[in-house]
């Protein structure tokens, strides 16, 4: 079961009230709610949670920087700005740790929305999670949650992206990423590049939920 939801609407730190909204959660504490009902509904089922925010990245997002951005951080601003000034890159990725924006993982709002939305589904064995904001293709499995974590934020443009500990793939390129649910239960996932006008497959991975228990 595809589990589709607003991350923004967690992460956006003003006023969020929208009356016309066709949806009963007013609260955080509605949508973790509204999780765990989603949750008994379907339990030992295979369930997809997607939602632009990805819970695990080694992108920008997830405060992995290159020696480009130290040496030319105006990139990061305009892809083809090529202006030496390591003294400013130096201080840019310090700042945004000191200092992080919602949209960043460290961030106390995405942390919140972390624990609050993964603490629902903390357990639970057959949790794939299908993301996008970092641009770039990554695919990260937590051994320790048995959850898996897609990143497919290639669509129009790539930044760079880090391998991580629990990183399987990770590329600064365009393309895309499919999910095919198995007769055999397991879900197979393929990454696709664009390469000029052709698209070729990148890197596929065989993921097996574990039986659940409860």
């Amino acid at each position: 079961v595809i589990v589709a939801w607003d991350s923004e609407w967690w992460l956006f730190p003003y006023g969020k009230d929208n009356p016309g909204a066709d949806c009963n959660c007013s609260s955080e504490r509605d949508v973790v709610n509204a999780f765990r009902e989603i949750l008994y509904r379907n339990r030992g089922k295979t369930i997809i949670l997607a939602m632009h925010h990805p819970f695990f990245s080694d992108g920008v997002h997830g405060g992995h920087f290159t020696w480009k951005d130290y040496f030319f951080p105006l990139t990061a601003v305009q892809r083809d700005l090529y202006i030496p000034l390591p003294g400013i890159g130096a201080i840019y990725p310090l700042y945004r740790r000191l200092f992080p924006n919602p949209e960043d993982t460290h961030h106390p709002l995405y942390r919140e929305m972390i624990r609050d939305v993964g603490g629902v589904f903390s357990g639970y064995p057959d949790l794939i999670l299908a993301s996008g904001h970092d641009h770039g293709l990554q695919l990260i499995d937590d051994s320790a949650l048995h959850r898996l974590q897609i990143v497919s934020g290639g669509g129009s443009k790539s930044n760079p992206v880090g391998k991580g500990r629990h990183s399987l793939y990770a590329a600064a390129i365009e393309g895309f990423a499919v999910a095919d649910a198995m007769e055999d239960g397991s879900v197979r996932v393929q990454f696709f590049a664009y390469g000029g006008d052709t698209l070729s497959p990148a890197y596929a991975y065989r993921w097996h939920p574990l039986p659940y228990s409860g």
